[in-house]
């Protein structure tokens, strides 16, 4: 736990930890001199969260308490216990909260405080699922008629209480961070009604923290220099009505096709073994022919990851209906990247740059031909960084949003 934390100073509470995003925002606001506490809902050794995983030099940053909850459950947030209160103290008295996931519901219990910006700082779930009352009617519904009669109506009845927590704690935050609109219709049609009813203001999330990287270090792909190396980090997901399409399928179809183009090319394939779709995936590129070019690897920790980015050729992002994410820190290293760049805010900003739209395996295809010719990957090297240091920067997002 860090203790190196300033008197005198304005204070932050930022509760959350999910894929280690509110410790950006809790880091970038240390290094703006303001006092932060940032409470984890997860265990130490998660490798997508934990913050001293995530960014192994965290313990170091001053003004910056680090508080780990170790339980990781959207239900601990709403019941009543010594930890849940400590954290309530802390935002109460804190003069800026930021709330991730199921902790939104805790905004509930600070209305009758003296106003302060209390932002829900949303990734996609903590809305869509959980304060969204279609939720616990589609989980009903997919059980079988015994299920339903035996437990089903109880479950539902639990989820439908959680909704109606979420949903009273996002009514109570002043904002809402969350990716551009018009790229999630339901997250949208929440946010919108939550404006108009309580005056919640929206604010577009759509930024890296730039100023607190990894240290790059080889890994065992920059001993393989005879091959191209193509790195796929998203998760194989399913879509469904809720769930967002990361674009999978389009991927292992579009290096499929690459493959069956251009037999004569060295291209190696690196996923990661995350997600329900994986054995889906395998079966794809088995019936192929081609499992000799896709190896598949384990989940790593964020700085591993960033490791790995540098040590690819070609960096692909979500090729579905998601956002780019993983795809601006690999940019930011120079390299190239195909991604599905579905909104009008990242399209310009992305604008000549060497990060290539695609939206179907055909394009995917075309555009992976393109990122693999020296000529394109010594232009990324040139002309990527810059326009991720220019164009996605947490800490100037921040200061737009005009919070403190």
């Amino acid at each position: 736990m860090n203790s190196h934390v300033a008197k005198g100073n304005k204070i932050a509470c930022v509760v959350g930890s999910m894929n280690g995003m509110p410790a950006e925002y809790a880091v970038m606001l240390a290094r703006k001199n303001w006092r932060v506490i940032n409470y984890v809902d997860c265990k130490e050794d998660d490798s997508l969260s934990s913050p001293y995983l995530r960014f192994p030099g965290i313990s170091n940053t001053p003004n910056l308490n680090i508080k780990f909850i170790g339980v990781k459950h959207p239900f601990w947030f709403l019941f009543p216990s010594r930890s849940r209160n400590l954290i309530l103290a802390d935002l109460r008295r804190a003069d800026l909260c930021f709330l991730s996931g199921a902790s939104i519901s805790l905004a509930s219990n600070l209305y009758k405080y003296p106003a302060k910006p209390v932002v829900a700082l949303c990734y996609g779930d903590d809305i869509t699922l959980l304060a969204n009352k279609a939720w616990p009617f589609k989980r009903f519904l997919k059980h079988s008629f015994w299920p339903r009669l035996l437990y089903g109506w109880l479950v539902f009845l639990i989820h439908l209480w959680i909704v109606n927590r979420q949903k009273k704690g996002l009514a109570c935050c002043s904002h809402a961070a969350y990716f551009p609109a018009g790229h999630d219709i339901i997250a949208d049609k929440i946010l919108s009604d939550a404006s108009t009813r309580f005056g919640l203001i929206r604010l577009a999330r759509h930024s890296i923290s730039i100023d607190n990287l990894p240290t790059v270090k080889p890994t065992f792909l920059s001993r393989r220099p005879s091959r191209q190396k193509v790195l796929f980090p998203v998760r194989f997901s399913p879509a469904d009505s809720i769930s967002f399409d990361k674009g999978w399928k389009c991927f292992i179809d579009g290096a499929i096709t690459f493959l069956s183009s251009y037999p004569l090319e060295k291209v190696e394939f690196y996923c990661f073994e995350k997600g329900p779709c994986v054995d889906d995936a395998k079966k794809i590129i088995f019936d192929s022919g081609l499992s000799d070019n896709f190896t598949w690897l384990n989940t790593v920790p964020f700085h591993e990851l960033y490791s790995l980015f540098n040590d690819s050729d070609v960096v692909v992002d979500q090729l579905g209906n998601h956002v780019i994410g993983q795809g601006l820190w690999a940019a930011l290293l120079g390299k190239p990247v195909i991604t599905n760049i579905g909104n009008d805010i990242d399209r310009l900003k992305l604008e000549g740059s060497c990060v290539l739209h695609a939206a179907n395996s055909l394009q995917f295809s075309e555009q992976l031909a393109v990122c693999l010719q020296p000529e394109f990957k010594f232009l990324a090297m040139q002309l990527n960084p810059k326009v991720i240091l220019k164009h996605y920067s947490l800490e100037a997002e921040f200061n737009d949003w005009s919070l403190a």
